[in-house]
């Protein structure tokens, strides 16, 4: 639309806004739809219609809906925002229906200031996230109920969940390896645990190939992100590692330790607003505080049905999950973000950590503690302090800008 809307300055007046609005929406109806490359994984296709763009499904029907009714672009531009929104509200909602123990734990997560700032965007995040949720409340509600036998009901619907969860990003596949948790009193037969044990496999196997498969075909070379610096190349970095593996375990472990998992960071995935800002910056004293709320709830939301969690070999196999995958996330921009031989990783975002957040604190946060507190008075008290960062976080990052 030019740049002749600008206004002069930072502060855009109600006027400028109106006149921008009124500008937007008459080249919307003007200016003709068509396709252009950069929207795709190649050049040459032009579907949409992938795997991994199932996240943006809920946004698409915001948008399609706007334009089936004639909406002008402001409005049907924030529809497309506002069905992300609530197909993220929704399907958080089935994940806190259907899990058994830890209720509020999840509902503290699900209402964490940047799961909610990404839902209300264009993003796919929050597909991920909020069907993770789902995919894990199923496989502990199966936990929770060892001596019920797994259904095939059951077996194919938390296979599809996990499934539709990793479109987006599958590099979290190894959450699929949370169904090798089920109890063996959960099947029939031996025959059919040993069934089970290998469609999961296959799964994950499949899943992993929607993406390492192009990676492969293309010999690497295809995966480098230029925005990292002249220096990213995917093949060298991949070199680079093969001829040093301990090195580069020293690398990972060094940004772990004293960059991406250190606590003092956690405000970047908990309270950032992206380009908004960051609350944790406004006041810092509040940047550990989501982090601490959830280690509290996800401690004192307890009872006798969540002391099932509570094995060595459940922390154990998610605590191994969980670097796993954090370990793949950050190699992934290690190889196609980083400089080669750089000691540390580029491009790894904090917002990354959010779909581990919830099964690393139901799995690994168990003691068998009873919480004695009324049950009423308990959930009313936390999620009411879930709220308090989300609302300070729009008043400050957003409201407060345009109010004061």
């Amino acid at each position: 639309v030019g740049d002749d809307w600008m206004p002069d300055g930072d502060t855009w007046s109600q006027s400028n806004i109106d006149a921008y609005r009124s500008l937007i929406n008459r080249a919307h109806e003007t200016a003709p739809y068509h396709i252009t490359d950069g929207f795709n994984t190649a050049p040459s296709e032009t579907s949409m219609a992938t795997y991994t763009s199932v996240g943006y499904v809920p946004s698409a029907v915001g948008l399609w809906l706007g334009r089936a009714l004639h909406l002008p672009f402001d409005v049907t531009f924030t529809l497309g925002r506002w069905m992300n929104l609530l197909a993220y509200c929704i399907v958080s909602f089935v994940a806190i229906r259907i899990i058994p123990v830890k209720k509020i734990l999840l509902c503290a997560v699900a209402l964490l200031p940047t799961n909610l700032f990404m839902a209300s965007y264009y993003s796919y995040d929050p597909w991920l996230i909020s069907f993770l949720f789902v995919a894990i409340a199923l496989v502990v509600r199966e936990i929770c109920t060892p001596d019920k036998k797994l259904s095939t009901k059951t077996w194919l619907t938390v296979f599809l969940v996990f499934f539709v969860a990793l479109g987006p990003k599958a590099i979290y596949f190894p959450l699929i390896g949370l169904l090798f948790l089920l109890p063996k009193s959960k099947f029939e037969s031996a025959k059919q645990r040993r069934l089970f044990i290998g469609s999961v496999v296959l799964l994950g196997c499949i899943v992993v190939a929607t993406f390492l498969l192009p990676f492969v075909a293309s010999g690497a070379g295809d995966s480098s992100d230029m925005r990292g610096g002249s220096d990213v190349s995917a093949p060298g970095q991949v070199a680079f590692i093969l001829a040093d593996p301990l090195r580069y375990v020293g690398i990972l472990i060094n940004f772990f330790v004293n960059q991406y998992l250190a606590i003092g960071m956690s405000c970047e995935y908990t309270l950032s607003f992206a380009y908004f800002g960051n609350l944790g910056m406004v006041y810092p004293w509040l940047c550990t505080f989501p982090v601490i709320f959830l280690l509290f709830v996800a401690v004192s939301d307890a009872g006798e049905h969540s002391w099932l969690l509570c094995k060595a070999p459940i922390i154990a196999w998610m605590a191994l999950l969980f670097i796993l995958t954090v370990g793949l996330v950050a190699s992934s921009l290690y190889v196609s973000f980083t400089p080669v031989g750089l000691d540390t990783v580029k491009g790894c975002q904090p917002r990354y950590l959010l779909p581990l957040i919830f099964p690393l604190l139901a799995l690994c946060f168990n003691f068998r503690l009873q919480n004695r507190i009324r049950s009423d008075r308990y959930n009313l008290a936390c999620i009411s302090l879930s709220c308090v960062p989300m609302v300070l976080c729009c008043w400050f990052l957003v409201a407060s800008k345009v109010f004061v």
